[in-house]
């Protein structure tokens, strides 16, 4: 099937925009950096007043940033290395249903982008798409754009209007108590993770209006018309 240049370039900029958005989507669901929040630790020494400090945490839907220091010495200096990566957050964390629902829109904004975007692939390189099928791939990129917006249901939810994580026992080297910690966590800033998201959504809707316009531009399909279709009284119509 010969396709206008209108068209070609319709397609091009719908499975590009397309296989952007699904890399923004991937990295702003599932990476630990798509809010920061503010945390109190408050610490309460065995036989001591309790301790406040305030701190800056990074979080993700899925997962929270955490922050290891690792120290050597040679006997007269000391050297340390601090080093962050993502964990899971822990099974006392109270996830309510918007919550949950960021989750799970999160996921579906995830596999439908990334399947029709690899649909979309192998149909350009077929080149045999028709115009129902661009327009039905066009409804795919509207549904991933609508999950991928509801995600921010995280937002209002308790992981930032503030939840309190249950009090902790630390414990020395020798295993004796040295105390217990409490750290509870308030509001939500938008990090570079959260700006992806919103990137994601517009990628997304770019390319369901791309499909639309490659749908209404692709031909019709050629008849052969080298026989008549209808006889009427021995003549041709």
């Amino acid at each position: 099937m010969e396709y206008s240049a209108a068209t070609d370039c319709a397609m091009m900029i719908s499975v590009m925009f397309g296989t952007i958005g699904l890399i923004c989507a991937l990295v702003s669901n599932f990476y630990c950096d798509y809010v920061t929040s503010t945390g109190d630790l408050t610490f309460t020494p065995e036989g001591g007043s309790p301790k406040d400090i305030t701190f800056n945490f990074r979080r993700g839907i899925w997962s929270f940033m955490q922050y290891s220091t690792y120290y050597t010495t040679d006997g007269e200096n000391l050297w340390y290395s601090t080093y962050q990566y993502c964990t899971p957050y822990p099974s006392d964390v109270p996830i309510d249903a918007k919550w949950s629902a960021a989750m799970i829109f999160g996921i579906c904004a995830t596999v439908f982008g990334g399947a029709i975007a690899c649909t979309m692939c192998c149909c350009i390189c077929g080149r045999t798409v028709s115009a129902s099928n661009w327009r039905l791939m066009g409804f795919v990129f509207m549904l991933a754009t609508f999950f991928q917006g509801m995600t921010f249901l995280f937002m209002s939810s308790n992981g930032c209007t503030g939840f309190t994580l249950l009090p902790e026992v630390i414990e020395g080297k020798n295993g004796t108590s040295l105390g217990t910690a409490e750290v509870s966590f308030q509001g939500c800033e938008m990090e570079w993770g959260a700006s992806i998201g919103i990137a994601a959504a517009a990628f997304f809707f770019v390319s369901c209006v791309a499909c639309c316009l490659a749908g209404k531009a692709v031909p019709p399909p050629d008849l052969d018309l080298a026989e008549p279709l209808i006889e009427v009284e021995g003549e041709e119509a």
